[in-house]
């Protein structure tokens, strides 16, 4: 019965404001409360919390740039200062920031403050990232 009356008012709104403003306000109505409840962070997060049962499988996750940043850490012994990464990459600052923020999330790499730079650490084994990627 609740049921019924949301249904008259919808159709008195419709009548008010014309269909598609109805249909459009609804849509917007449904992003927002999907925007609330699931973040696109809570589900890297929770990738990130899933058992990475094969390299290849989690490498498969990664976006270009980010595929260019653990090749280049692989091919580096696992390590290396992210000023260095910068150079070697030949990428933006801010594109090499953001990709790794996002490694950081998915829990491939971790960084640790050196200095006025960060030291960047793969958490993969170099060997099989590099069979994996090449």
């Amino acid at each position: 019965m609740l049921f019924i009356p949301t249904l008259m008012s919808i159709s008195g709104l419709s009548q008010l404001f014309g269909v598609r403003t109805l249909l459009v306000i609804l849509t917007i109505a449904m992003i927002y409360v999907l925007w609330k409840t699931v973040r696109p962070s809570v589900i890297i997060q929770r990738l990130a919390e899933l058992p990475v049962k094969r390299t290849s499988e989690s490498l498969k996750l990664l976006k270009g740039e980010e595929n260019l940043i653990v090749l280049t850490l692989a091919k580096n012994e696992g390590k290396m200062l992210q000023k260095e990464l910068i150079t070697k990459t030949s990428l933006p600052s801010y594109k090499v920031t953001r990709a790794l923020n996002r490694l950081e999330k998915l829990g491939v790499i971790t960084r640790q403050k050196y200095g006025m730079t960060n030291m960047v650490f793969l958490n993969l084994d170099s060997k099989k990232v590099l069979e994996a990627i090449v």
